[in-house]
């Protein structure tokens, strides 16, 4: 494997100098490293521990359990050797990543999300694709040592501003129009005044432009504070996604950085609260049982949806596995036992909006901050059960064969709701009257 000791930048030095340190302090059993000691494992030298730490820096990828939820680093030297593309035509994964070892079991596969052709070169992504190009071009630039040709990259850098990228797009400022304008990749105002939206041509004032590109300013700070404290304090998270998303969606549609990002984040964030009020229900009793209220299920729905139509608006390709994943959380979000809102719509703006993701070409229009309602009842049941067979054909094709352990889950949940509509179904011919499966009435 690879190793560029010699063409680290000055800036990383330090960072693996303490890697270093920890490196030969752990091989050591945490006493003061000896040259006896280090010499077992081949590191004879300042710069053979510089080296090793180059290589496995260079050639690792980040370990993900199915649900593709970060959880360590793995090394395939094998895998390693596939080049890179912000366009990838194959993803690296982890369908049946455990925490139990189990032998001649290989937990990861390099999977094709497209038809490829005889000889045609696979390509992953070394990174995450759903990062503006500024963002890419340094990370591959300061751990891979490379500048990406990549044809989404061209785009990025093409002098022509009707070639965009979904994630570097800024709304037009015309009434009426839904078009988009190509924003630069060092956020020049002045320069993004200049361009003129691809649908319409019209430019963006000065002062428009100015407010665009200062909020994705805002944006970006806003997101790395609140990715630092999602885990140690997700509330004060929370705070900044819900600030800063309505800013961000008066100018950019959810596929352009940092509001997909942020709005991911934020449904992130709002799961976890949600989990946590499941969590503190009261235990059933024979007289009663305790759920949460529709709305605070549909708020988080409704997080996901607009985080799914980033997601599927032209950021991660047909085939890709993040598409697969988000279906089935959204999927699971709408089996969540609800007590019923009394004026609950059966059509609702929540479940159109969801089945145009499913359905209709993505486009890059805005969508409201307030949350919007889903259906109860049957209507929400027969929804749920659209979107998890939907994931479930996603996450066969981005995670290859039967769709990894994320689609077993979903097939329990597709078998639970359709268990589900039978009851209901059999509520109806009874005259109102819920029927057990051994025909017994169990309600009326």
């Amino acid at each position: 494997m690879q190793s560029h000791r010699s063409s680290l930048p000055t800036a990383s030095h330090q960072a693996y100098m303490m890697l270093a340190h920890t490196l030969a302090r752990y091989i050591s059993d945490f006493k003061s490293p000896s040259p006896e000691t280090l010499s077992k494992y081949g590191i004879n030298s300042a710069g053979d521990l510089l080296d090793l730490l180059s290589r496995f820096t260079t050639n690792s990828f980040t370990l993900t359990d199915p649900s593709l939820t970060p959880i360590g680093v793995a090394i395939s030297p094998v895998t390693a050797l596939i080049n890179h593309s912000c366009q990838p035509n194959a993803v690296v994964v982890f369908p049946r990543a455990s925490s139990v070892f189990e032998a001649g079991r290989n937990p990861i596969d390099v999977v094709a999300i497209r038809d490829l052709l005889p000889g045609e070169e696979i390509f992953t992504s070394y990174i995450d694709i759903s990062l503006p190009h500024r963002h890419r071009a340094r990370e591959l630039k300061e751990r891979y040592m490379f500048d990406c040709t990549c044809p989404l990259c061209t785009v990025n850098l093409a002098s022509d501003n009707t070639k965009i990228d979904p994630r570097e797009i800024a709304f037009c400022g015309k009434q009426g129009c839904d078009g988009v304008i190509k924003l630069s990749d060092d956020l020049d105002s002045n320069d993004l005044s200049k361009r003129g939206c691809i649908k319409c041509g019209k430019s963006l004032s000065k002062e428009d432009a100015e407010s665009v590109i200062d909020s994705i300013r805002l944006g970006e700070e806003a997101l790395e504070k609140a990715t630092m404290l999602e885990l140690e304090d997700s509330e004060r998270a929370l705070k900044y996604t819900f600030n800063l998303i309505p800013i961000l969606n008066r100018h950019l549609p959810p596929t352009s950085h940092p509001l997909l990002a942020l709005l991911r984040l934020h449904q992130s964030l709002l799961i976890t609260r949600l989990s946590l009020a499941i969590s503190n229900l009261p235990p059933p009793s024979q007289t009663q049982s305790y759920r949460l209220p529709q709305k605070e299920v549909d708020e988080v729905c409704w997080a996901a949806c607009r985080a799914l139509s980033g997601i599927m608006g032209g950021v991660f390709p047909e085939g890709h596995p993040i598409r697969g994943i988000a279906l089935a959380e959204i999927g699971k979000l709408l089996t969540v036992d609800i007590e019923p809102d009394e004026d609950s719509p059966q059509i609702t703006a929540g479940q159109t909006f969801l089945k145009s993701l499913l359905y209709l070409s993505p486009s890059y229009s805005s969508t409201t901050n307030s949350a919007s309602a889903f259906p109860s009842g049957v209507a929400r049941l027969q929804l749920a059960r659209e979107v998890l067979l939907r994931a479930r054909v996603e996450l066969k094709r981005g995670f290859g064969g039967e769709g990894g352990e994320v689609a077993r889950q979903v097939e329990d949940g597709i078998r639970n709701v359709e268990r589900e509509l039978m009851a209901w179904k059999r509520v109806v011919a009874q005259g109102g009257k819920l029927i057990g499966e051994d025909g017994r009435v169990i309600e009326s």
